[in-house]
């Protein structure tokens, strides 16, 4: 991955984490296109109760991606022979 690239991610996930849960507005049936019953079930799925649980798992989980990818080096011959092998494809 290019150092630019790296660095992308890293200022795009410290906005994330620097936004507060307030900040967060939901989007509204028309906005995201789904149907009212799929929000009613999210709502009933995603509970106020187990929210700040959720956030922080998944804050963990990427802060635990960026450190990962920050120690990652693969090169592009690396790669491009990774993407080609026919072993590691996964069509049939």
């Amino acid at each position: 991955m290019s150092s630019s690239r790296t660095k992308s991610l890293a200022e795009s996930a410290s906005k994330r984490r620097s936004r507060s849960s307030s900040q967060v507005r939901p989007l509204s049936a028309s906005a995201t296109g789904e149907s009212p019953g799929l929000i009613a079930l999210k709502r009933q799925h995603f509970t106020k109760k187990g929210r700040a649980a959720r956030i922080a798992r998944a804050q963990q989980a990427l802060d635990e991606i960026e450190k990962i990818g920050s120690t990652f080096k693969i090169d592009n011959e690396t790669l491009k022979w990774l993407a080609e092998d026919p072993i590691l494809s996964t069509s049939d």
